[in-house]
């Protein structure tokens, strides 16, 4: 039996993303960084890649990583520096790195 897609994309991989002075542990699925996830805005991708990353909210507690949340609590600015990120850890660049919305 061959590697399946759903085994590539249930890979997890840990880097700690260095900003303004702290160390922030991202936790991340690079399987899923396919050409559509460059094509997507930058918060669905990292919707879809974040598993974990320690930025906390108001309450201390580390932000959800789905969508709505990511909207609601980060810049854009701040968004695509963290896809930047998570492209540099694993290894592969944007496909196209002055327009992509996801860098």
């Amino acid at each position: 039996m061959g590697l399946t897609v759903a085994k590539l994309a249930s890979e997890e991989r840990s880097f700690v993303w260095h900003y303004l002075g702290e160390d922030v542990p991202i936790r991340y699925r690079p399987g899923v960084l396919t050409l559509a996830w460059d094509e997507q805005d930058v918060h669905v991708a990292l919707s879809e890649t974040l598993i974990s990353i320690d930025i906390l909210n108001g309450s201390g507690k580390p932000i959800k990583t789905d969508a709505a949340t990511l909207v609601k609590t980060l810049t854009v600015p701040i968004m695509r520096t963290i896809a930047k990120a998570i492209y540099e850890d694993a290894g592969v660049g944007p496909t196209k790195a002055g327009t992509s919305g996801a860098t």
